[in-house]
């Protein structure tokens, strides 16, 4: 979600630094034909690349969160986020900025 928080930016930052190492310090070091190397770490950190991106992506709020209509209304027998205000699911993650669920 943008703007993105500083932990983002400097996580997209060290991933970036750890392909310019590879590529410009330690491919040039491999003995013979460097190629299967290249290949295999470029396929993974591709791959790392994108899941971490879609994981940054997505929203883990509770749906409870964005629900005005239940906002200080706890419900009985469900845990309620004094922080948000807002009665969340059991084994609910729901808010990295609070952090109390």
């Amino acid at each position: 979600e943008r703007p993105w928080a500083r932990r983002q930016v400097f996580a997209a930052a060290l991933y970036l630094a750890t392909a310019i190492v590879a590529l410009a310090g330690l491919a040039p070091l491999q003995p013979g034909d460097a190629g299967a190397f290249l290949a295999c770490f470029l396929l993974a950190w591709a791959s790392m690349g994108s899941l971490s991106l879609l994981t940054m992506l997505v929203d883990p709020a509770d749906e409870s969160v964005s629900d005005a209509s239940v906002k200080g209304c706890p419900v009985e027998d469900e845990p309620f986020c004094t922080a948000c205000q807002v009665p969340v699911r059991v084994g609910s993650k729901h808010c990295w900025e609070c952090n109390k669920c």
